[in-house]
């Protein structure tokens, strides 16, 4: 297809000289304002057919603007595609060398392996999954070759996705059985929690998205072979990788699987190889969390036969019946009969108490209310973060009832703003927590409940009216709160 005043294959020259020169330009479309959809996909084409005369083999797709938030923020309807080849791909525990990238960002996908070609104009979700061998979590290393990641939608497809690496975890699994919009990921780096998501951020559900690319891919006379890798879009926002030295660049867990628990914040990494660059680790395994262990019950009557005056015994783990137990404080010290350690729920620091059911918490001042939009665009069962008054408020519309519910859950701190509605009933994308969203309590345990809020409609717009949150507090002050609480006693 000719392109008059415009050279694709020149342009993806362009674009290959600066990656292979690891420096940034500008968009292309500031220098060729006439550059639309159709010529960027002839110059990603290009791109690719350099790529190849490399030696580089077609590997399949990545999915990109599956969000329906990123996709109104571009001015844009559908998604976009590129391509990836097999020199992208790292094993899982191969080190990222930061130093052949320009900018290189991570995100989490759910990656699809097919069994079987599909192509056609009216390929759906359905048919996705029927020829899917089987679906992992993987890592899509973005790098683009604009500067500042600023670039409008021709200039992106042109550069080909922003594709660079991808790692696929060493878990896969069948879809049989598995419901991929509920699939829960949570994004660390440098060990620490930057977002979480569900499988339905991308366009609903991951399937749906593949079946959006065949579909595209048909327009321009191609389609899926079997063996073919697809990442069907991020789930979360893109991060930079952490600093070296300081850990894995991120972690992606799929959350509410099975498999045996294990103590710590997840699976541990392969070793660091600090010449190379920082290792990427995408095992797929779920995402673990402590062991429950009972709390202590105060013991009736004075020392027992061991000789611990009215202090909880050993563990009762089955794995470990030689530990302190639970009525032991730090070092082995015995706590004072009926001491509870104070839960730590939901991001509420030490020394203050969850939230009464259905109450907004600790209150600092006057309540104030504030905007979440207008009512037509939150449609039923749909959920959105409010930022206010120092609060993260999920925002949602349960079968035409309006709620306002704490951000956090009590659980592990999950964003019930990226959670799923099943009715009304708010399910956190971490470990599945549920909450009425009427009052806030959490189902089968009535006695815990965020902080609900109170929502009314006014000429379309819907107004929340929040409680500010209180001022952040030193260790030092959590500390001296600690210990005036356990002197009152």
């Amino acid at each position: 297809m000719s392109h008059p005043g415009v050279d694709p294959e020149a342009l993806a020259r362009q674009l290959a000289g600066l990656r292979e020169g690891r420096t940034a330009g500008t968009g292309l479309t500031a220098e060729h304002p006439g550059l639309d959809l159709e010529l960027a996909y002839a110059v990603q084409e290009a791109g690719v057919r350099l790529l190849a005369a490399a030696g580089e083999r077609p590997l399949g797709f990545k999915l990109g603007l599956t969000s329906r938030a990123k996709q109104a923020q571009m001015g844009v309807a559908e998604p976009l595609y590129g391509e990836l080849t097999d020199a992208m791909l790292l094993d899982v525990g191969e080190p990222l060398d930061t130093g052949q990238l320009i900018q290189p960002r991570v995100e989490p996908e759910i990656a699809f392996l097919l069994g079987a070609d599909l192509a056609g104009e009216r390929v759906g979700a359905a048919q996705v999954l029927a020829a899917t061998a089987a679906v992992a979590p993987a890592i899509d290393v973005l790098d683009s070759r604009y500067a500042g990641y600023a670039f409008t939608l021709p200039d992106v497809v042109a550069d080909n996705a922003s594709a660079a690496r991808l790692v696929l975890g060493g878990v896969r699994q069948a879809v049989d059985g598995i419901d991929l919009r509920l699939v829960g990921c949570v994004l660390e780096v440098g060990g620490r929690v930057r977002a979480t998501a569900a499988g339905a951020a991308a366009l609903g559900h991951p399937a749906a998205a593949v079946a959006w690319l065949v579909r595209a891919l048909h327009r321009r006379g191609r389609g899926l072979a079997a063996g073919d890798v697809v990442l069907s879009g991020g789930l979360t926002e893109a991060v930079a990788p952490g600093r070296r030295g300081r850990g894995p660049v991120g972690r992606a867990h799929r959350g509410g699987g099975g498999g045996p628990r294990r103590r710590g914040r997840g699976p541990p990494g392969p070793p660091r190889d600090r010449g190379a660059g920082r290792p990427l680790d995408a095992t797929g395994r779920t995402h673990a969390v402590r062991p429950h262990r009972p709390r202590p019950r105060p013991r009736q009557g004075g020392p027992d036969a061991a000789g611990r005056g009215g202090v909880e015994g050993r563990c009762r783990h089955p794995r470990h019946p030689d530990r302190p137990g639970p009525g032991h404080g730090l070092r082995g010290r015995p706590r004072p009969v009926g001491h509870r350690r104070r839960p730590l729920l939901g991001g509420q620091g030490p020394g203050r108490r969850p939230a009464a059911a259905g109450g907004p918490g600790p209150l600092t001042g006057p309540p104030v209310e504030v905007a979440a939009g207008r009512a037509e665009e939150l449609p039923a069962g749909t959920v959105r973060l409010l930022e206010a008054a120092g609060r993260r408020v999920a925002v949602g519309n349960a079968g035409g009832r309006l709620f306002a519910l704490d951000d956090t859950c009590l659980h592990r701190g999950g964003s019930l703003a990226c959670g799923h509605l099943d009715g009304e009933v708010l399910v956190c994308p971490m470990h599945w927590w549920r909450y009425d969203v009427r009052s806030g309590r959490r189902l089968g345990q009535p006695g815990l409940a965020v902080a609900s809020y109170p929502v009314r409609v006014v000429d379309g717009e819907v107004l929340v009216t929040v409680t500010p949150a209180p001022p952040p507090r030193s260790w030092r002050e959590i500390l001296l709160d600690h210990a005036r609480e356990g002197t009152a006693r």
